[in-house]
């Protein structure tokens, strides 16, 4: 009988059916793509995590799987924009800072970080950009995704080891082409990351700046 009437509404609404089986198919089969990667669960909850419940970056899902196998526990990372990326990247590193211009946000995720994790809040009109001068050191991997991006990214550059790279979220945005110049200027290549984020709706890119002889071996 269920069959008969799938069959009938098939040939009536074909439309319908169409779209009412490709839902089925995407958020009810959990060998779909948005159930395997944790999208689905993002959404319920309001969060960043995967399908296991543990935080990730909110960055595209081709990304994650990319950088996850290649990080190493001698890295020193460092990151403008603080959050669950904190919380992923310090279970792979040797350690991780990350600076934080939003007050509200800075409080709600500096009791979550590991021990090996620093989290540290500087406003944007203090010394949000410069902020990586203060621990005087080099790091593996500097991650801009935060605010004043172009900023950040000729700042951090000094404070980069010579086999380091740089990861740079949203980096589709039209604003941050001139980082892209730069980047080429100083003999960088780059590497593009397509996908969606988790919980979100709309195609993000995230792009990795290296060198040769560069830690994640690219």
């Amino acid at each position: 009988m269920k069959k008969k009437v799938v069959n009938l509404i098939r040939a009536l609404f074909p439309k319908l059916y169409s779209r009412f089986n490709l839902y089925n198919r995407l958020i009810h089969q959990k060998n779909s793509f948005i159930y395997e990667t944790g999208w689905v669960y993002s959404i319920q909850i309001r969060g960043v995590i995967n399908d296991l419940g543990d935080p990730i970056p909110w960055m595209n899902y081709s990304f994650i799987e990319f950088i996850k196998n290649r990080l190493s526990p001698s890295m020193d990372v460092f990151e403008y924009g603080s959050g669950y990326s904190t919380i992923f990247f310090s279970k792979y590193v040797k350690s991780i800072i990350s600076v934080e211009y939003d007050k509200e946000w800075y409080d709600r995720i500096k009791p979550l970080v590991p021990l090996n994790s620093t989290v540290i809040y500087r406003s944007l009109d203090t010394n949000y950009v410069s902020s990586i001068r203060i621990f005087k050191k080099s790091f593996n991997i500097i991650i801009i995704d935060g605010r004043r991006r172009n900023d950040c990214l000729i700042t951090c550059l000094e404070s980069l080891n010579e086999n380091g790279v740089v990861i740079f979220d949203d980096s589709f945005r039209s604003r941050y082409q001139e980082s892209f110049a730069l980047m080429n200027k100083m003999g960088f290549r780059w590497l593009d990351f397509y996908g969606f984020k988790p919980g979100a709706y709309k195609m993000a890119q995230t792009t990795v700046f290296y060198r040769d002889n560069n830690c994640l071996e690219i």
